[in-house]
């Protein structure tokens, strides 16, 4: 169940409408909304985790456990260990082997580590393990999809039949679609077979094979130049500076310089209070030379998501017209129909 909260502008009309013919039926009332209240939504943390039975098991959890000589059951709970944390509809945990397997909604998170999926297999001491159908949030607000992936102390991730795009949504404006994909978080990433589509179009982007800097740490300095020949506005250049800010935040500052408009600064800033919680804030403005006017972009979000499945949202967005991201422009990643609508969400996944 998910509900979305917003202005009920067009009731709100029609309840003032006066009835120009008889027979009219009445507006029906919308009434009040039932949802819980929104401070609910902050995470709860920590949790009033038991201790393993008798301490046989190597972390806390919480459910409706089953033993059965070496074989531990959970249903409906989670585990929680030195940094790492697990939720599932049904844990199992074989203490012979130290395995544990996971089926149904399952939510695994580590530090700077997300992932949702429908089957895990994973020795709990070496976090050593396979994941299928899954789906894993990268930052700042990108999204893995793979049919399988197998991991080696979750710093080796070995992905089959990737789908990698810059957002979370069902249908993003583009996807860039990957048949192997090879990551050493304290080194470099290797792919095969790289294919871009648009709106589930495909295009003649290929690339047979790739590799690009992977390690987790991560580390202020510049980003590759933004260089563009083209565009409503002229040839670019632009240069990005990324500067962390402690471990759970960091920034981009991203000036861009048109030949014909001049310069156009821009920036995000990004924070993680913890796994629960993040939020973001991203603008450009530019003092456009032919138009003699300021035009400008900036978009704020913050999510909260509890560990029962609760979401809250908030999604604010301005702009100074409806063409700034055309003629700005936002890479690939731009690629659809701009979003100028603010809002808050209410959910639960």
């Amino acid at each position: 169940m998910a509900t979305r909260l917003r202005p009920l502008g067009l009731a709100s009309a029609l309840l003032g409408l006066p009835a120009f013919a008889q027979g009219l039926p009445a507006v029906p009332d919308p009434g009040p909304l039932e949802a819980p209240d929104p401070a609910l939504l902050l995470p709860l943390r920590p949790w009033d985790l038991e201790e393993g039975p008798e301490g046989r098991v190597p972390f806390q959890w919480r459910g409706e456990l089953s033993e059965r000589e070496d074989l531990w059951t959970l249903e409906g709970g989670a585990i929680q260990g030195p940094g790492l944390l697990l939720l599932a509809d049904r844990i199992q945990y074989d203490r012979s082997r130290s395995l544990i397997r996971a089926e149904g909604h399952i939510r695994l998170e580590a530090p700077d580590l997300r992932l949702h999926c429908e089957f895990l297999e994973m020795d709990w001491k070496r976090r050593d393990g396979e994941a299928r159908m899954l789906r894993m949030e990268l930052p700042p607000s990108w999204s893995l999809r793979a049919d399988r992936v197998t991991f080696t102390g979750l710093r080796l991730w070995a992905f089959d039949q990737v789908d990698l795009s810059p957002c979370s949504e069902e249908k993003p404006g583009w996807i860039a679609k990957l048949s192997k994909l090879d990551v050493d978080l304290d080194g470099f990433a290797t792919f095969r077979n790289l294919r871009v589509r648009v709106h589930d179009v495909p295009t003649h982007l290929y690339m047979p094979w790739g590799f690009y800097p992977a390690k987790a740490e991560r580390s202020s300095g510049l980003l590759p130049p933004d260089l563009r020949f083209g565009g409503p506005m002229g040839p670019a250049v632009g240069l990005t500076w990324y500067q962390t800010l402690g471990d759970r935040a960091d920034a981009t500052l991203a000036p861009i310089w048109f030949r014909d408009e001049g310069l156009l600064t821009g920036g995000e800033l990004r924070w993680r209070p913890d796994t629960t919680h993040t939020g973001s804030f991203a603008g450009q403005t530019l003092r456009q030379r032919t138009l003699d006017e300021r035009r400008y972009r900036y978009q704020a979000k913050e999510v909260w998501q509890r560990e029962d499945g609760w979401w809250f949202t908030a999604d604010v967005n301005q702009a100074s017209d409806n063409l700034v991201d055309v003629d700005f422009g936002r890479g690939v990643g731009g690629l659809g129909i701009p979003n100028y609508n603010s809002s808050v969400y209410l959910g639960r996944a």
